[in-house]
C-alpha cells in the first residue's frame, strides 16, 4: 500500500487498513465467504479513508503514488470480492 497520510486520523485508518488486508490473506481460506468479503469490504473503507485524508487534509498529501493505486484498487478489490463470493 503506498499511502501518504498525517501522523494522527490517517495513521490510525492505515494502519487498520493493512492490518484488515494482512488477516485476509491469511485467513482467507478458514473464513466463510461473507466473513472474507465483509473484510475485504472493511480494509477498502479505511484505505479510501486514509487516501481522502489524504488528498482533503491540511496539506493535501495526495500525490502521485496514490492516484494511481487508487485507480489500480478498485477492479483488484472487485475481482478478490468475486472470488470470495
Amino acid at each position: 500500500m503506498i499511502l501518504a497520510f498525517s501522523p494522527t486520523f490517517g495513521l490510525v485508518t492505515a494502519i487498520a487498513a493493512v492490518l484488515l488486508y494482512g488477516l485476509l490473506a491469511l485467513a482467507s481460506k478458514r473464513l466463510p465467504a461473507a466473513a472474507a468479503s465483509a473484510v475485504l469490504l472493511a480494509a477498502c473503507f479505511f484505505q479510501a479513508l486514509t487516501l481522502a485524508e489524504g488528498l482533503f487534509g491540511d496539506p493535501p498529501r495526495f500525490g502521485f503514488a496514490p492516484a494511481p493505486k487508487a485507480c489500480l484498487e478498485t477492479p483488484r478489490a472487485l475481482a478478490l470480492h468475486r472470488r470470495f463470493l
